[in-house]
């Protein structure tokens, strides 16, 4: 559970700060005002806002909603998560489900931090692929005007900036902020990136790119790979900007030499990495991929499900620590080939113990309920079980599955663990077996 502070906005004598789990300053909360005000000129039913913190060391997160039932024309109430800084494991998509519309009444809610248990587990975001295509495109070439993104559909919006900024190099995450709008104006803007329903002004000014969506055939390559990596964070490439870039324009150079990389082209790759990428981000890039083509060429000529295994066979150094084998790379596994990696998870007792170790962890989203059942009775998946997927205790299959007198021993761990951790309705319940609530009535006393 990682701790969220929140704050919560509306309209008091004016729009202002109305109250939150964390102190915020009379200068800061002015400062922030801006940021969480907005004026609805289209249907949206609420907008987006992000932008890094630093005097409260966080992300803030805002969600904005139109006001009607308060007195002044115009008011809004919205609802701001303080993000903490350099979470290994971080959803967005998770966290804005904590949002909440606030009423004059239950502005107290918001006083305590909220407790969000982020997923370890990254979702595919559902965005129109040309609007993800036409934001990495601004934000990754860096352009001097602040990008306005023309885009009809507020929802779509929201959900693309959320995966945008998820896909960035963690580094980068820090220092982009966005904001999405019922209509967007000319001149000086606060944010990286704006996506608005419409636009006001002059398009060719000096401050504002003006884009407006176009065919997926005038987007350049590199930007269709950051915008595949942004909406699947079980890609490589989204491996590689998570785990080794660290600016934008490493974000670029990888995506450009992507292509090559998954042809598992050593030449090309190696010849766009000389000329492309700074050095440092060559020796980084190299061995996070494939390692070093002289030394490990047989992780370059075989497909990834093929290298996955081979790396696995191998261990040790190459799949603990920052060896080529890390989790997030290892979990894309089970769903580029999930028979062949559970194939290799049935057959563990054949790898290294650290490849064993990175499996059993891996399976925790590699397989599904009924995979986990199938399995329970070995030690180490009914261990995974309680500590990961405890909800399967709840499942009459997994009791069924466990009934034998060979697996006692695992029945036995199974039972103490649920009673300690799950709520003895949930278990004796009409749908399991009679023998099984027997079994837990009979170790309830």
């Amino acid at each position: 559970m990682t701790r969220v502070d929140q704050l919560v906005f509306g309209y008091r004598e004016g729009h202002e700060l109305l109250g939150g789990s964390v102190e915020v300053g009379p200068r800061l909360a002015s400062d922030l005002l801006p940021h969480t005000d907005a004026r609805f000129e289209d249907d949206s039913p609420h907008y987006l806002v992000g932008l890094p913190v630093s005097e409260l060391d966080a992300y803030m997160l805002v969600r904005i909603w139109p006001a009607p039932e308060l007195p002044r024309p115009g008011a809004v109430w919205a609802h701001a998560l303080l993000i903490p800084p350099r979470l290994d494991s971080f959803e967005p998509f998770e966290a804005v489900r904590h949002f909440r519309r606030p009423e004059r009444d239950s502005l107290d809610s918001y006083d305590e931090p909220l407790q969000i248990e982020f997923e370890s587990q990254q979702r595919v975001a559902d965005v129109p692929p040309v609007l993800m295509q036409l934001l990495c495109e601004v934000v990754y070439a860096e352009s001097n005007p602040t990008p306005v993104i023309v885009w009809p559909h507020s929802e779509d919006s929201e959900r693309a900036l959320l995966a945008l900024w998820r896909g960035m190099p963690s580094p980068e995450r820090s220092t982009l902020s966005f904001r999405t709008r019922g209509r967007a104006r000319s001149g000086n803007s606060a944010y990286s990136v704006q996506v608005a329903g419409t636009y006001a002004g002059r398009s060719a000014s000096g401050e504002i790119e003006l884009v407006d969506p176009r065919t997926e055939a005038q987007i350049p390559q590199w930007s269709r790979e950051l915008a595949d990596a942004s909406l699947d964070p079980t890609t490589g490439l989204a491996h590689m900007l998570s785990e080794v870039v660290e600016n934008r324009s490493g974000a670029l150079a990888a995506a450009q030499l992507w292509p090559a990389v998954r042809a598992n082209d050593v030449g090309s790759v190696t010849s766009l990495l000389e000329v492309e990428s700074p050095l440092s981000l060559s020796g980084r890039l190299v061995q996070s991929l494939l390692g070093d083509p002289s030394q490990q060429p047989q992780y370059w000529d075989v497909d990834e499900p093929a290298r996955i295994e081979a790396l696995l066979r191998e261990g040790g150094a190459l799949v603990d620590g920052n060896g080529l084998l890390p989790r997030t790379r290892l979990e894309a596994a089970w769903r580029i080939s999930h028979d062949r990696t559970l194939a290799l998870f049935d057959h563990r007792q054949e790898l290294p113990n650290s490849s064993q170790e990175r499996l059993i962890e891996s399976a925790a989203h590699g397989l599904s309920e009924k995979e986990l059942i199938e399995r329970s009775h070995a030690p180490d998946v009914l261990a995974l079980i309680c500590a990961a997927r405890p909800a399967t205790l709840t499942n009459p299959q997994l009791w069924s599955t466990l009934q034998s007198d060979r697996h006692a021993e695992a029945r036995d761990q199974a039972t103490k663990f649920a009673l300690e951790h799950v709520h003895p309705k949930e278990l004796a319940s009409g749908e399991l077996e009679a023998a099984v609530a027997d079994m837990i009535t009979r170790y309830l006393t």
